[in-house]
């Protein structure tokens, strides 16, 4: 005997390797996935470190909302910015031979599901180790995966951690 399903109003849309079903009306501001993950791509100037990020937008909302624990309602735009490089002061680090860096400036921009953070560090002098330290999603997320370009030091290397 077969069975007969009832029919839906279903669409399935692949974004990003991760399947997606929501009803159509939804799907202009539906944002599903199971994936993870943060882009960057770090280069080392003469005078600086500047580290371009890109994460999921839902992902990094919900890890801000839980390290800040009530959320950002009711704040104007600029403590919820303050309250952002707060965080990624907090969980994106980056050193210098022993010394940890300072944020010098920052530039956020977004696009529907994304969000990009453009950060760049003083160098003082030319330092022959360089560590980064992601972890904006670590907390939130035991599956993140971040995939990092780093340039300088005369080559390009790529890092999947």
């Amino acid at each position: 005997m077969k069975q007969r399903i009832a029919p839906l109003a279903l669409a399935a849309l692949f974004l990003m390797g991760s399947l997606v079903i929501t009803a159509p009306s939804d799907l202009s501001t539906a944002m599903y996935h199971d994936i993870h993950i943060s882009f960057g791509r770090a280069e080392v100037g003469p005078k600086t470190l500047t580290a371009k990020l890109t994460l999921y937008k839902d992902d990094f909302l919900r890890a801000l909302t839980n390290w800040h624990s009530g959320g950002y309602a009711g704040m104007c735009a600029e403590e919820f910015r303050a309250l952002e490089l707060r965080y990624l002061n907090a969980y994106f680090r980056a050193w210098g031979d022993t010394s940890q860096l300072i944020l010098a400036s920052s530039k956020r921009s977004e696009e529907e599901t994304s969000v990009t953070f453009e950060l760049t560090y003083s160098l003082v002098g030319a330092p022959q180790v360089l560590m980064l330290d992601n972890r904006i999603l670590f907390r939130e997320y035991i599956d993140e995966t971040n995939v990092l370009v780093l340039k300088g030091f005369d080559k390009e290397i790529n890092h999947v951690f």
